[in-house]
Protein backbone atom coordinates (compact mmCIF):
# COMPACT_ATOMS: atom_id res chain seq x y z
CA UNK A 1 0.00 0.00 0.00
CA UNK A 2 2.90 2.51 1.00
CA UNK A 3 4.34 1.45 -2.17
CA UNK A 4 1.20 2.57 -4.48
CA UNK A 5 0.61 5.71 -2.58
CA UNK A 6 4.36 6.66 -3.38
CA UNK A 7 3.91 5.98 -7.05
CA UNK A 8 0.53 7.83 -6.99
CA UNK A 9 2.70 10.54 -5.49
CA UNK A 10 5.44 10.39 -8.02
CA UNK A 11 2.63 10.53 -11.07
CA UNK A 12 0.82 13.51 -10.01
CA UNK A 13 4.21 15.37 -9.70
CA UNK A 14 5.60 13.94 -12.60
CA UNK A 15 2.24 15.33 -14.69
CA UNK A 16 2.40 18.59 -13.00
CA UNK A 17 6.02 18.97 -14.16
CA UNK A 18 5.11 17.86 -17.51
CA UNK A 19 2.55 20.87 -17.41
CA UNK A 20 5.30 23.41 -16.29
CA UNK A 21 5.69 26.29 -19.19
CA UNK A 22 9.88 26.87 -18.40
CA UNK A 23 10.05 26.77 -22.15
CA UNK A 24 11.71 23.48 -22.68
CA UNK A 25 10.37 21.35 -25.78
CA UNK A 26 9.77 18.08 -26.37
CA UNK A 27 13.39 17.94 -27.64
CA UNK A 28 14.89 19.24 -25.17
CA UNK A 29 17.42 16.46 -23.02
CA UNK A 30 19.52 15.56 -20.12
CA UNK A 31 22.61 14.01 -20.60
CA UNK A 32 23.56 11.25 -18.26
CA UNK A 33 26.85 9.67 -17.37
CA UNK A 34 28.05 8.35 -21.29
CA UNK A 35 26.92 12.18 -22.09
CA UNK A 36 24.42 9.92 -24.21
CA UNK A 37 21.10 12.32 -24.26
CA UNK A 38 17.67 10.40 -23.10
CA UNK A 39 14.21 12.78 -23.77
CA UNK A 40 12.61 13.07 -20.53
CA UNK A 41 9.75 14.93 -22.13
CA UNK A 42 9.09 12.14 -24.43
CA UNK A 43 5.20 10.64 -24.11
CA UNK A 44 7.24 7.44 -23.61
CA UNK A 45 10.32 6.34 -21.30
CA UNK A 46 10.89 4.16 -24.96
CA UNK A 47 10.80 6.59 -26.74
CA UNK A 48 14.31 8.15 -28.47
CA UNK A 49 17.84 6.22 -28.76
CA UNK A 50 18.23 2.78 -25.73
CA UNK A 51 21.75 2.18 -26.55
CA UNK A 52 24.19 2.00 -28.97
CA UNK A 53 26.83 -0.57 -30.30
CA UNK A 54 30.19 -0.71 -28.81
CA UNK A 55 32.76 -2.81 -29.85
CA UNK A 56 30.17 -4.97 -31.24
CA UNK A 57 28.41 -4.97 -28.11
CA UNK A 58 24.79 -3.44 -27.48
CA UNK A 59 24.90 -1.31 -24.31
CA UNK A 60 22.09 0.31 -22.72
CA UNK A 61 23.04 4.43 -22.56
CA UNK A 62 19.30 5.50 -21.37
CA UNK A 63 19.03 5.98 -17.95
CA UNK A 64 17.47 2.79 -16.84
CA UNK A 65 15.29 4.12 -13.46
CA UNK A 66 12.10 5.68 -15.76
CA UNK A 67 12.31 2.26 -17.63
CA UNK A 68 12.72 -0.04 -14.82
CA UNK A 69 10.09 1.50 -13.27
CA UNK A 70 7.55 1.87 -16.18
CA UNK A 71 7.84 -2.20 -16.32
CA UNK A 72 7.18 -2.56 -12.66
CA UNK A 73 3.84 -0.53 -13.13
CA UNK A 74 3.29 -2.73 -15.87
CA UNK A 75 3.72 -5.81 -13.31
CA UNK A 76 1.89 -4.03 -10.39
CA UNK A 77 -0.88 -3.47 -12.47
CA UNK A 78 -1.20 -6.79 -13.53
CA UNK A 79 -0.78 -7.51 -9.28
CA UNK A 80 2.93 -8.12 -8.72
CA UNK A 81 5.21 -6.31 -7.02
CA UNK A 82 8.57 -7.45 -8.14
CA UNK A 83 11.95 -4.85 -8.19
CA UNK A 84 13.29 -5.16 -11.69
CA UNK A 85 17.11 -4.39 -11.24
CA UNK A 86 19.13 -4.80 -14.22
CA UNK A 87 18.23 -3.55 -17.81
CA UNK A 88 20.26 -5.06 -21.43
CA UNK A 89 20.46 -5.23 -25.06
CA UNK A 90 20.08 -8.88 -25.81
CA UNK A 91 20.38 -10.41 -29.24
CA UNK A 92 17.76 -13.25 -29.46
CA UNK A 93 17.38 -16.06 -32.34
CA UNK A 94 13.61 -16.84 -32.99
CA UNK A 95 12.65 -20.38 -31.77
CA UNK A 96 11.39 -21.56 -35.44
CA UNK A 97 14.35 -20.03 -37.43
CA UNK A 98 17.53 -19.81 -36.44
CA UNK A 99 18.40 -17.91 -39.21
CA UNK A 100 16.35 -14.78 -37.74
CA UNK A 101 18.06 -12.66 -35.28
CA UNK A 102 16.13 -9.97 -33.00
CA UNK A 103 17.66 -7.37 -30.59
CA UNK A 104 15.31 -6.99 -27.48
CA UNK A 105 15.60 -4.52 -24.70
CA UNK A 106 15.34 -6.50 -21.11
CA UNK A 107 14.90 -6.24 -17.61
CA UNK A 108 15.23 -8.26 -14.93
CA UNK A 109 15.01 -8.64 -11.28
CA UNK A 110 15.38 -10.89 -8.15
CA UNK A 111 13.02 -13.50 -6.77
CA UNK A 112 10.88 -15.34 -9.08
CA UNK A 113 12.03 -15.18 -12.73
CA UNK A 114 10.74 -12.53 -14.50
CA UNK A 115 12.20 -10.91 -17.82
CA UNK A 116 10.30 -7.61 -19.25
CA UNK A 117 11.22 -6.86 -22.82
CA UNK A 118 10.33 -4.31 -26.11
CA UNK A 119 11.73 -5.13 -29.00
CA UNK A 120 14.77 -2.72 -30.00
CA UNK A 121 15.57 -2.25 -33.43
CA UNK A 122 19.72 -1.14 -34.69
CA UNK A 123 20.18 1.57 -36.91
CA UNK A 124 23.25 3.67 -37.92
CA UNK A 125 24.89 2.31 -34.30
CA UNK A 126 21.95 3.22 -31.99
CA UNK A 127 19.47 1.06 -30.86
CA UNK A 128 15.88 2.73 -30.40
CA UNK A 129 12.50 0.78 -29.41
CA UNK A 130 10.59 -0.82 -32.17
CA UNK A 131 6.99 0.57 -32.21
CA UNK A 132 4.24 -1.29 -33.25
CA UNK A 133 1.32 -0.72 -36.00
CA UNK A 134 -0.29 1.39 -33.28
CA UNK A 135 2.57 3.63 -33.00
CA UNK A 136 2.86 2.21 -29.10
CA UNK A 137 5.32 0.36 -27.38
CA UNK A 138 4.31 -3.23 -26.65
CA UNK A 139 5.97 -4.77 -23.33
CA UNK A 140 5.94 -8.11 -23.20
CA UNK A 141 6.66 -10.06 -19.57
CA UNK A 142 7.49 -13.66 -18.18
CA UNK A 143 7.25 -14.71 -15.12
CA UNK A 144 7.15 -17.56 -13.28
CA UNK A 145 9.48 -20.73 -11.94
CA UNK A 146 13.38 -20.37 -11.92
CA UNK A 147 13.77 -23.25 -13.72
CA UNK A 148 11.89 -22.04 -16.75
CA UNK A 149 9.45 -19.17 -18.23
CA UNK A 150 11.90 -17.11 -19.99
CA UNK A 151 11.59 -15.07 -23.18
CA UNK A 152 11.53 -16.20 -26.70
CA UNK A 153 9.84 -14.99 -29.79
CA UNK A 154 8.78 -16.57 -33.13
CA UNK A 155 8.87 -15.15 -36.65
CA UNK A 156 5.65 -15.73 -38.87
CA UNK A 157 5.17 -13.65 -42.18
CA UNK A 158 7.82 -11.22 -40.85
CA UNK A 159 6.59 -10.35 -37.67
CA UNK A 160 8.15 -10.93 -34.15
CA UNK A 161 5.80 -13.07 -31.59
CA UNK A 162 6.53 -12.84 -28.42
CA UNK A 163 5.92 -15.98 -25.64
CA UNK A 164 7.18 -17.18 -22.57
CA UNK A 165 8.61 -20.80 -22.85
CA UNK A 166 8.02 -22.27 -20.01
CA UNK A 167 10.88 -25.51 -20.15
CA UNK A 168 10.64 -27.14 -17.13
CA UNK A 169 7.71 -25.46 -15.31
CA UNK A 170 3.69 -25.83 -15.40
CA UNK A 171 1.81 -23.89 -17.46
CA UNK A 172 0.41 -22.80 -13.99
CA UNK A 173 3.79 -21.23 -12.92
CA UNK A 174 4.64 -19.19 -15.91
CA UNK A 175 2.50 -15.96 -16.50
CA UNK A 176 2.77 -14.08 -19.71
CA UNK A 177 1.87 -10.35 -19.32
CA UNK A 178 1.21 -8.12 -21.98
CA UNK A 179 1.00 -4.14 -22.21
Amino acid sequence: MKKLLTLACFSLLLFAGSCSSDGNTANDSVLYNDNTAFNEKGSSVFEGVIGEMRNGVPVVTANPGPILQEFENTLLAAGFNDDLTSLAIVRKTATNDPTHEAYFLMASGSGHTTTASVAVRASGGVFQAEPSSDNDYKQFICRGCAQGCVFAYLTIDGHKIPYCNEMSCNQYDCREIKK
